[in-house]
């Protein structure tokens, strides 16, 4: 269980982690922006970091289309992002399955009562 200073508790610690995350988690997609756009995964991560690196070690290679600058910031975001995913996917995974847990049984027990 978790008693109410507890659950006070991590709700702060919740509202910190929204408020650092606020000027970059600015980006709302829509379901069919999500299955259009580009995805980058562990996969092309690597190939990715290759190529950033390739074109920062030759930026006259570059063509002047592609501000790499840019893609460096969008690759660093999207990689201290991942890695903060990667923290939090366990513990959202956790929850959603205790809680679904929990609610079957309070729930089976009501039915049982009501029954």
């Amino acid at each position: 269980a978790i008693d109410a200073t507890q659950l006070a508790a991590i709700k702060e610690k919740l509202a910190g982690l929204r408020t650092d995350l606020a000027g970059v988690l600015t980006i709302n997609l829509t379901g069919k922006d999500r299955k259009e756009i580009l995805k980058m995964g562990d996969k092309t991560l690597a190939f990715v970091e290759k190529a950033l690196e390739f074109a920062n070690q030759n930026p006259a290679l570059v063509p002047g289309y592609i501000n790499l600058d840019e893609a460096n910031k969008d690759f660093a975001l999207a990689k201290a992002l991942s890695d903060i995913q990667k923290e939090f996917t366990p513990m959202v995974r956790g929850m959603e399955d205790t809680k679904m847990v929990a609610g079957s049984e309070a729930y089976n027990a009501m039915l049982l009562f009501y029954g």
